[in-house]
């Protein structure tokens, strides 16, 4: 029979943290509420958008660029956003969204989620490595050329979507900078270590495991 070491208080803590929160973990209109709202605050941010891969994209950006972050008491790994319910000026944004223009947008075909990502890849050269690699994709490019044209602004979405990526990353950086200020010694610590971290990876290649 497998025998495992005794967990950590600190385990021990998180795990009846994540216990206690599980009704709004589990709650989908709760977990997707703000990230709905900006999802749709990209689109109409867009509006004037031919390509309908960049108004996608133009979605992504909303979300990682305003979305809430959340860094809870004991978290060493960061990353998951800040579940709240629309207040009432928020919901009505979302629900004119959703009953105007959400029907009438095109149908989105293929996969946006669920899949199997090149985390190697971006863990040896970092989002600064991808945007170099997607530019020396665009210097060969003739935008005379109708499929090189629209091969360009695929990338553009690329390119837009990682800097947004980064901005993120940064978000929660600031956010345990922030924590940091009214913490204990030890947990202090951690926070600016996690701060380190995210203006550390993913934009550039990450240094050591726990990066």
């Amino acid at each position: 029979m497998a025998t495992y070491p005794p967990s950590t208080d600190r385990i021990q803590r998180l795990r009846e943290h994540a216990l206690a929160n599980i009704d709004a973990v589990s709650n989908p209109d709760l977990a997707a509420a703000e990230r709905n709202l900006l999802a749709a605050r990209g689109w109409k941010s867009s509006a004037g958008e031919p390509w309908t891969i960049l108004r996608r994209a133009q979605e992504s950006i909303s979300i990682l660029n305003n979305m809430t972050p959340a860094i809870d008491d004991d978290e060493l790994i960061v990353g998951k956003p800040f579940l709240r319910e629309l207040n009432s000026v928020e919901q009505a944004e979302w629900d004119q969204f959703r009953e105007n223009i959400d029907p009438y947008r095109v149908i989105e075909v293929g996969q946006r989620a669920h899949m199997a990502i090149d985390f190697e890849k971006l863990l040896h050269v970092g989002v600064a490595g991808i945007r170099e690699e997607i530019n020396g994709y665009r210097e060969n490019l003739v935008l005379t050329n109708a499929v090189d044209y629209e091969k360009d602004v695929f990338y553009r979405a690329c390119l837009m979507s990682l800097d947004a990526l980064v901005n993120s990353a940064h978000h929660y950086a600031e956010l345990a900078e922030q924590q940091s200020l009214t913490a204990s010694p030890n947990r202090r610590d951690e926070l600016l270590t996690i701060a380190e971290i995210c203006r550390q990876v993913p934009e550039h290649p990450a240094r050591s495991f726990y990066e």
